[in-house]
């Protein structure tokens, strides 16, 4: 993850009007990372899945919704404490939303 380059785009572009916000969705974006990253047992980079698919499929694991696909998504048996079916998903995908229009930013 461009932790740096992606703070300065959140900052530069106005996406938050407060630091408490900006931090939260960084934080998120680690989150995810991390998390991932125990689940497979090797380092979930979201730079190389957003290259790989655009990040769908983590957005489908992230969704309200997702808590069925997240069960297909995350091998069996995996300790995970990622808040499925949760509001707070919500947040998490989100967070990667803002992730993805930063990529897609550097792009154009």
């Amino acid at each position: 993850m461009k932790t740096n380059e992606f703070k300065e785009w959140l900052i530069e572009n106005k996406v938050f009007t407060t630091k408490k916000q900006l931090s939260d969705c960084v934080s998120r974006t680690k989150m995810v990372e991390r998390k991932f990253s125990e689940v497979f047992g090797n380092s979930f980079d979201l730079d190389k899945e957003y290259e790989r698919d655009g990040l769908v499929e983590l957005r489908k694991a992230l969704s309200y919704l997702g808590q069925r696909y997240m069960n297909d998504y995350i091998p069996k048996g995996s300790a995970t404490s990622f808040p499925i079916g949760r509001p707070s998903m919500s947040g998490l995908s989100n967070a990667i939303l803002k992730y993805i229009r930063f990529m897609e930013s550097k792009e154009k």
